[in-house]
């Protein structure tokens, strides 16, 4: 089917001379002489392109050009004048005009007007359906992560979740029981979107594999940080790995380049901030090592693992998380009520995203 080009000018000749010039380089042209009779056509048919008189008998092509963006924001608008006035050239451009011909023209300026703005008009919405295939796809992948990446948790012991900008995190976490112990390994994966959610998915898919040979924390991450490196090689990723043995009540843990978890312990006046002393980033090279160190809890602890999208983004705001995990603490030790520390996580992230809706926020509660 051929575009159809409308023509909205008062001078039969004009819009006749135009008519033949738009047909004879392979286009169809519509032809009227007010807007009155163009507008309701235009609204049916969207044409991509309009050729439109300034000076119309009853009407403003100027005033009339944001009308025609509105009903159709694609349709490329090329303003046509007999009078060569710098205003209405720069009114014509600031209301998004295409280009802008002067009476008389020629057949060149005219071929040139067309071509150009049936191009502009194909790219605009070969772009905007692109970005509607990838937004659809994108919640798709969203689905995805959330079923099966890094699905909801929410019990009286565990409460797991994440919220990432435009639909898709790197974040990832995945818990295995092994014998009387439980490890878990929660990371973030560089960038955010598409690959890096399936990177995601490869990571744990990486782990069920190595939880069968090794569950000690630095070899855990050493072993992952070889099999991302030989095996994709072009995306990093920060985690940190903790072995929970919940009759001897000690945590095993080992940091690579992820924020530090925190241990929340009731009846306790400091948290203790997991830190491994050594803490590099997993794929950056083989052979990286790591280090694992161990940490005694009481019963009625709470374990807090949270990604950098967490903390504040002003350095001087750090104090304002501390005061979160001393609330936690606070409550922790008042109630006991794991119900009112989730209230506090919540309340936390909804006040982030309202501040920064850009920030990918993931964290890990869990109640020993």
């Amino acid at each position: 089917m051929k575009i159809e080009i409308l023509i909205i000018d008062d001078s039969h000749e004009i819009g006749e001379a135009l008519r033949l010039i738009i047909e004879s380089i392979g286009f169809e042209s519509k032809y009227f002489d007010s807007s009155e009779k163009a507008i309701p056509y235009f609204q049916s048919e969207l044409n991509p392109v309009i050729f439109l008189d300034i000076f119309l008998p009853n009407d403003n092509g100027l005033d009339l050009l944001p009308t025609i963006k509105k009903i159709n924001p694609f349709t490329q608008v090329v303003m046509m004048s007999g009078e060569g006035n710098i205003e209405s050239v720069v009114s014509s451009l600031k209301n998004k005009a295409s280009d802008f011909l002067l009476k008389p023209f020629s057949v060149d300026s005219v071929k040139i007007a067309v071509e150009r703005s049936v191009q502009y008009h194909k790219l605009l919405k070969d772009n905007f359906n692109y970005q509607e295939n990838l937004e659809r796809d994108m919640k798709f992948i969203a689905s995805i992560q959330k079923q099966v990446i890094s699905p909801k948790k929410n019990s009286d012991k565990i409460y797991a979740d994440f919220h990432a900008y435009s639909f898709v995190s790197g974040s990832f976490y995945y818990t295995e029981e092994i014998g009387e112990n439980t490890i878990i390994v929660f990371g973030e994966i560089e960038g955010n979107g598409v690959s890096s959610s399936f990177i995601g998915l490869l990571t744990i898919n990486l782990l069920k594999d190595i939880f069968r040979k090794e569950t000690f924390p630095d070899k855990v991450l050493s072993k992952l940080n070889d099999e991302l490196y030989f095996k994709i090689n072009i995306h990093t990723l920060t985690a940190v790995c903790l072995l929970i043995n919940k009759d001897k009540k000690e945590i095993l843990f080992s940091n690579g380049g992820n924020a530090n978890p925190i241990l929340i312990q009731k009846d306790s006046k400091e948290v203790y901030y997991l830190k491994s002393d050594v803490s590099n980033i997993i794929g950056v090279m083989p052979g990286t090592e790591f280090k694992t160190k161990s940490v005694s809890f009481k019963d009625d602890s709470i374990l807090f693992l949270y990604n950098s999208g967490f903390l504040p983004s002003e350095k001087n705001s750090f104090k304002e998380f501390e005061s979160i995990v001393i609330n936690m603490q606070d409550t922790l030790t008042q109630n006991n009520n794991f119900e009112e520390i989730k209230k506090i996580i919540d309340s936390h992230i909804l006040e982030s995203l309202k501040t920064n809706s850009q920030k990918n926020l993931s964290f890990f509660l869990e109640k020993f």
